[in-house]
């Protein structure tokens, strides 16, 4: 799938598609360093869910703390680190989450993609507890992209 080689530079996808190149017709340096560029923009174009199979997914997500008059990101823990594996049930997301809140003040947070959205939405009790996984937006109504990950 290209969307694992996004952060590469262009060299070193050109060198992994050459191949692939070859054996379509373009031969010159050229021609396959212009088709690499347009590759890569119209893949930075796509959203997650298209590179994912409909499935959006980043191992980084920005924690963010909803306030009363406005939302900011958490400075003391800025960004939160997920794997697939801990995406497999809703049970495995929550434990994941708890054992990195235990010291998170109580309120809501939520995970950000880099694109902007919100991928999960959630609140934390006393002791880092969660207390509450939003299947849905309170404003949209729309479902947050990790129940699509839930078994």
């Amino acid at each position: 799938m290209l969307s694992q080689y996004i952060d590469f530079p262009e060299s070193f996808i050109y060198w992994k598609l050459s191949i692939s190149y070859n054996k379509i017709g373009i031969n010159t340096y050229h021609h396959k360093m212009e088709a690499t560029t347009m590759l890569l923009q119209q893949i930075k174009q796509m959203p997650a869910s298209q590179i994912l199979n409909g499935r959006t997914y980043e191992p980084r997500l920005e924690v963010m703390r909803v306030r009363q008059n406005f939302v900011a990101p958490y400075r003391k823990y800025r960004f939160l680190f997920v794997d697939k594996q801990d995406l497999k049930t809703r049970k495995q997301f929550v434990k994941r989450l708890e054992n990195v809140s235990a010291s998170w003040p109580q309120g809501t947070y939520y995970l950000k993609l880099s694109n902007g959205l919100v991928f999960a939405r959630f609140d934390v009790s006393e002791r880092g507890k969660v207390k509450k996984l939003y299947e849905a937006s309170p404003a949209t109504s729309k479902p947050y992209p990790v129940w699509e990950w839930f078994n």
